[in-house]
């Protein structure tokens, strides 16, 4: 198919470009996943690098993929993306091998052919993301503007000297929001970090402190402006299952690096800990529901807290691990299929030539199976009817012709049934790993059972340390409670006290008088006597 307009080239180019970035996905999903098994040790920021790595690679292959597609489409010319089925997929005896070539030509041949067909649909669900996302946006634009409370001044100050020992030169704001039931940053060259209303007055103020690290940190990171772009990236590659993986990889990772930096600023685990699942609390609570949560999705709050106790990281799930053997049999099974077809030549002079090196190769194989014997009774042949008519020498030379031709068709099938034998051990190993896959999903199924029973456990110990813990808050508000009325007790029986003591010093005062003046009259009734 010629391309003629740049209409064409560029809907060739992004059609070739998306179906290219499903694989190239796929492989460094892969290599992500080796990398984040292999650095389970080591720190968040290192992890976290690793994976944008991958991140970043993608988007400059799908980029290069477009420009090496934009490239080999200029000048009109003939683009044949098809693998070897035409003349020589035809002396082929192989079905398997052809009905395999035939496919995949056919289905390359579909997809350059119904090249504006896969743009339309890509176009179509990319309008909807897009919808979604400028959604999100607004959203959030006007959770900025609406329902702000302006805090306490002593947590303005205190957010402007965390920003000083962060090292953040811009200039943060801090409100309490009636929207959001999370922590929030928003904004890139004015941020805005955004505490759900009555929180400030209702928690600790260590638990607060970690939570306001913790949103600094991604300021100080620049992660609002690397999530928007990860989104946008997300929205475009929205069918791309390895991108999306990666992605979630990256977001996890982001989370690790701001508890980092929050924990190495306060040192203190027990009050960051304990904050997280007070804001998870009052999350689960709420029913406000915006895109950018602290606490996270379900089990990433478990997960968190975790690596801050133990420094352990979420392994990957069984699901995850059969993901990673799965690609690895697809891309191994992709690679050997198409070092066994190989891909053909843009041109049909360079197909031609082709066809002669694959036949040429054929007739040097013959030639050795051919027996040193064989080729000196064809020489004797030759010798001994050299006078003979021409007529009989050109008849015999048709004989000997024949001759070799069957001894070429048989070399021939020879090599076919040697390579079947080949192709059937390959299957029989690629059964066997397939075997081997479904024992390791057995495997992983019930470990996933074991691990689904410990996390129930780890559930229910949690609720009654809750519970527990609830208990303790309450029986610490009743003591509370009866330390003040112990309080008030003292107080009014040290007044009734005191009010006792003044009564008793004016009995013992008007006493005195009362004898003062009994010894009075009794010295008056002696005198009159």
């Amino acid at each position: 198919m010629e391309i003629h307009t740049l209409t064409d080239r560029i809907l060739q180019s992004f059609s070739w470009m998306l179906l290219h970035s499903l694989w190239q996905g796929l492989l460094l999903a892969l290599l992500a996943g080796i990398l984040v098994m292999v650095t389970a040790r080591m720190k968040a920021d290192v992890r976290y690098r690793v994976i944008h790595f991958h991140f970043a690679a993608f988007l400059i292959t799908v980029v290069s993929t477009f420009i090496y597609e934009w490239n080999i489409s200029a000048g009109n010319v003939v683009k044949n993306r098809h693998f070897l089925a035409g003349n020589y997929a035809l002396e082929t005896t192989s079905s398997n091998t052809y009905n395999l070539k035939y496919f995949l030509d056919l289905v390359v041949q579909y997809s350059t052919q119904n090249a504006a067909s896969i743009v339309m649909i890509w176009a179509l669900l990319f309008i909807w993301q897009l919808f979604k996302l400028t959604g999100n946006i607004a959203a959030l634009q006007q959770v900025r503007s609406r329902n702000l409370i302006q805090p306490d001044l002593y947590w303005i100050e205190k957010t402007k000297t965390l920003c000083r020992n962060l090292g953040i030169r811009k200039s943060v704001a801090l409100m309490e929001s009636g929207y959001v039931n999370f922590p929030v940053v928003i904004g890139h060259l004015k941020p805005l970090v955004l505490i759900p209303a009555g929180l400030l007055s209702g928690l600790p103020p260590a638990q607060i402190e970690a939570v306001l690290l913790h949103e600094l940190a991604h300021i100080k990171r620049n992660d609002y402006l690397t999530n928007l772009l990860q989104t946008i990236t997300e929205a475009i590659f929205f069918f791309n299952p390895g991108l999306l993986w990666i992605s979630s990889l990256l977001r996890d990772e982001r989370e690790h690096c701001c508890d980092d930096i929050a924990l190495a600023q306060t040192g203190n685990k027990r009050d960051f800990i304990h904050a997280l699942i007070n804001f998870r609390e009052y999350a689960s609570d709420s029913s406000a529901g915006y895109a950018m949560t602290f606490p996270g999705k379900k089990n990433q709050l478990l997960n968190r807290v975790k690596r801050i106790v133990n420094n352990q990281y979420k392994p990957l799930v069984p699901m995850e691990k059969f993901a990673l053997f799965s690609i690895v049999i697809f891309l191994s099974a992709l690679v050997t299929f198409s070092s066994a077809i190989g891909l053909v030549k843009p041109t049909a002079e360079n197909n031609k030539n082709t066809l002669q090196q694959a036949k040429y190769a054929v007739r040097k194989r013959i030639e050795k199976v051919i027996t040193s014997a064989t080729k000196e009774l064809l020489t004797t042949h030759i010798t001994i009817r050299e006078d003979v008519a021409p007529n009989e020498i050109l008849a015999h030379n048709q004989v000997i012709d024949d001759q070799r031709h069957t001894l070429e068709e048989r070399a021939l099938a020879a090599e076919y049934k040697a390579q079947a034998v080949r192709d059937r051990a390959e299957i029989a190993k690629v059964n066997a790993e397939a075997n081997r896959v479904l024992a390791q999903a057995a495997k992983d199924r019930a470990q996933a059972s074991r691990d689904r029973a410990k996390a129930m456990k780890d559930q229910a110990l949690a609720l009654e340390a809750k519970i527990q813990m609830s208990i303790d808050r309450n029986q610490a508000a009743a003591d509370r409670e009866r330390a003040s009325k112990d309080r008030d007790q003292a107080v009014a029986d040290m007044q009734q006290a005191i009010a006792d003591r003044n009564r008793a010093a004016e009995d013992k005062k008007r006493a005195y008088f009362d004898r003062q003046k009994a010894e009075f009259e009794r010295m008056q009734v002696k005198t009159n006597h």
